[in-house]
């Protein structure tokens, strides 16, 4: 997981943003992955929860949506 989400860009809406992995813990079965998405202006620092089939498109698609929101409502995205 580390290797496909480490550095990997992320197009949206005209920007491109890159994933910086600082951390992935296991807790039974699920993943939590301590990760910021930045572009060259902005910086979210995001925990996400990951089930035991959640995959890195998963995790990338799932960060789309929340940089979609106009106002996301936690830092936390769960994957399950």
């Amino acid at each position: 997981m580390f290797e496909q989400l480490e550095s990997a860009a992320l197009p949206h809406s005209g920007l491109m943003w890159r994933l910086r992995v600082w951390g992935i813990h296991q807790i039974g079965s699920d993943r939590w992955v301590q990760l910021s998405a930045s572009d060259q202006l902005h910086q979210h620092d995001l925990i996400v929860h990951l089930g035991p089939d959640a995959r890195a498109s998963d995790v990338v698609a799932a960060l789309g949506s929340w940089l979609s929101a106009a106002i996301p409502d936690s830092r936390v995205i769960h994957v399950l």
